[in-house]
């Protein structure tokens, strides 16, 4: 018997494999993680640039994606760039001024809307925000910092989630959440109606046991859900981009993520 292999023995000694299997683990590199853009030093694959979706995310998105659609997106960055040269017409929302000016840089004509912590929110959107309040779960740590990065402070974002009210009803075929206020995000792009009736919402890192109360809702308001787990861009384990659509004729028997022991670092 050849000697196993241990991978990353200071932090998991039982993770082994077989030292005949490594010529396989450097094929599948080869085959797959490279061609997807693995080891590029921004997401990108051989026709350019791509969302920070999982790989099976993109390929779907690609498949599916028209030219003449109107897009939506909470958080910009690369996937901006992706969306500007594959739809007709984008609209971003950014809350961090830094990055926003960044992206401006790189492509002044794009459409984002700067929307740091507390801005006023749209006046449409105060009924909804005041529901949101008073009737969602929210899911909270102790730990600012990480909430901030993991899209769950919804209170100080009513502005910056409201800015989907500025364009009119039913105007999007795609809501992409994936930056601040998740939450309230899917329950104002669900309540305002601006995205179509056959349109599609994109929930990145929709693996996390926190976006719980997301699902529940998404689920009970008649979408669908396809679920892309898989491997991304300059990350080493997987996590999952998720689909949402009421044309979606699919059943979702576990709606819920299963709870980690720990709110940080999930």
């Amino acid at each position: 018997m050849k000697k196993p292999i241990a991978i990353n023995p200071e932090k998991n000694n039982n993770l082994i494999f077989p030292e005949e299997l490594s010529s396989h683990i450097l094929t599948h590199a080869y085959l797959y993680l490279q061609p997807n853009g693995w080891f590029n030093d921004t997401p990108c694959d051989e026709d350019g640039t791509t969302p920070w979706y999982t790989f099976p995310a993109i390929k779907f998105l690609k498949d599916i994606i028209k030219r003449e659609w109107t897009v939506f997106e909470y958080g910009s960055g690369y996937s901006t760039l992706f969306f500007k040269n594959s739809v007709q017409k984008l609209v971003s929302v950014e809350h961090s001024e830094e990055w926003y000016n960044y992206i401006k840089t790189e492509c002044p004509d794009l459409n984002i809307e700067l929307a740091p912590q507390n801005t006023e929110i749209h006046p449409e959107a105060s009924n909804c925000y005041n529901n949101f309040i008073q009737n969602f779960k929210q899911i909270r740590t102790h730990n600012f910092d990480h909430d901030l990065m993991h899209g769950l402070i919804n209170d100080e974002f009513a502005g910056y989630a409201s800015k989907i009210y500025i364009s009119p009803a039913k105007h999007f075929d795609l809501v992409v959440i994936d930056g601040m206020a998740r939450a309230l995000c899917a329950v104002m792009t669900v309540e305002s109606h601006r995205l179509k009736d056959d349109g599609i919402i994109i929930l990145d890192n929709s693996d996390r046991w926190q976006y719980n109360p997301i699902q529940e809702y998404l689920i009970q308001h008649g979408f669908g859900r396809i679920d892309f787990y898989g491997s991304g861009w300059n990350n080493h384990a997987g996590w999952c981009t998720s689909f949402y659509s009421k044309s979606f004729p699919i059943n979702n028997n576990n709606v819920l993520r299963k709870e980690t022991a720990s709110y940080i670092n999930t």
